[in-house]
């Protein structure tokens, strides 16, 4: 009886408690948006770096950002990436990882890092452009 009544006061707790991290984060994430500006759904960039030996053509992914104002963006970013050994001429894909840093809206500077061989990182240093 006592463990019955144990799940429902959790039951209950649970579902007070998501309901209000449901209204907090739609309240933190919702905007207003002016009927003249333009709004886009899909964001995306493109950047080139490049390193020791490699060439790397970075196409999007995940950011967490530090800054983010209008004038500059620090962020920790994930980069899929097409990446060109120029000793080895291969191609392959990688996923590289580091910050970048924006300016304005659309330029930004990436330093990338990606795992080679086991204890082996390659750093990369490059430019992005968002759209």
């Amino acid at each position: 009886m006592l463990l019955n009544h144990l799940n429902i006061y959790h039951m209950k707790t649970t579902i007070i408690i998501l309901s209000t991290m449901l209204l907090a984060s739609e309240i933190c994430f919702s905007q207003v948006v002016n009927k003249k500006e333009k709004v886009t759904f899909i964001e995306g960039q493109i950047g080139l770096s490049a390193g020791k030996d490699i060439l790397c053509l970075n196409i999007g992914g995940p950011k967490f950002y530090l800054v983010k104002s209008e004038k500059i963006q620090v962020s920790l970013g994930f980069y899929p990436t097409i990446r060109y050994g120029v000793t080895s001429k291969k191609v392959v894909p990688a996923l590289g990882v580091g910050p970048e840093i924006g300016l304005g809206k659309r330029i930004g500077f990436i330093a990338p890092v990606y795992w080679s061989a086991p204890d082996n990182w390659i750093p990369t240093y490059g430019i992005r452009y968002k759209w």
